[in-house]
């Protein structure tokens, strides 16, 4: 299928053919009129993601490895295991969290407008087994599929990264994903401390870390 081209005969990027997406099932669910070019063709549900998953609801959107649109977050839907109730409410608020730092009232109002958050990277996870989790950006070309590596891959050559050493819990792989020298950002752990009710305490956690 050829991608569609502006007014002045440009192509349009992918990324703004994906807004206009958006924009126009936003519309629809308003009861407004479709927006886009009208050879990109618009459904009420343009995303990749599972829209009757119960995850939808918190603006998780479950998907293959390899998602199409740039959501924040993803959950694998290949994953051995749903997650719990409490790492659900922990993948949500890593998805608060990044929208509160990054985006101003302007796009958080934009977004509350579509079913999940979107920007120009994307986490996804994959939970293998209770308290054992990965993940991986969408655009890595190099290295491992899934840090920590597969489970079929631990305590091989491969699993060769010291700071990833599965099992991980998802609170664990969070933190990983925020620490860039000795410990987690300051950002990130204030952050955890504001919502105790969702990352307890650690000896504190159940459903989400572990015992």
């Amino acid at each position: 299928m050829s991608r569609p081209r502006s007014a002045r005969g440009e192509l349009i990027p992918i990324p703004a053919i994906q807004e206009q997406q958006a924009e126009a099932a936003a519309a629809r669910l308003r009861g407004g009129r479709e927006a886009g070019p009208e050879s990109a063709p618009l459904t009420d549900w343009p995303y990749d993601a599972d829209r009757d998953d119960p995850l939808t609801a918190l603006r998780i959107p479950v998907t293959s490895a390899y998602p199409r649109w740039r959501y924040t977050v993803a959950f694998d839907r290949e994953s051995e295991v749903r997650p719990t109730d409490m790492e659900a409410a922990q993948l949500a608020s890593f998805i608060e969290e990044h929208r509160e730092h990054w985006f101003n009232e302007t796009y958080k109002a934009k977004l509350s407008e579509r079913p999940f958050d979107t920007d120009t990277v994307t986490r996804v996870f994959h939970k293998w087994a209770d308290n054992d989790w990965s993940y991986r950006v969408a655009t890595w070309e190099h290295g491992p599929f899934w840090v920590p590596v597969f489970p079929c891959l631990r305590g091989t050559h491969l699993d060769d990264r010291p700071n990833w050493k599965a099992p991980m819990t998802l609170v664990e792989v969070m933190d990983r994903i925020f620490t860039f020298s000795d410990g987690p950002m300051k950002r990130w752990l204030e952050w955890k401390a504001a919502h105790p009710e969702v990352f307890p305490p650690v000896g504190q956690q159940s459903g989400g870390g572990r015992d």
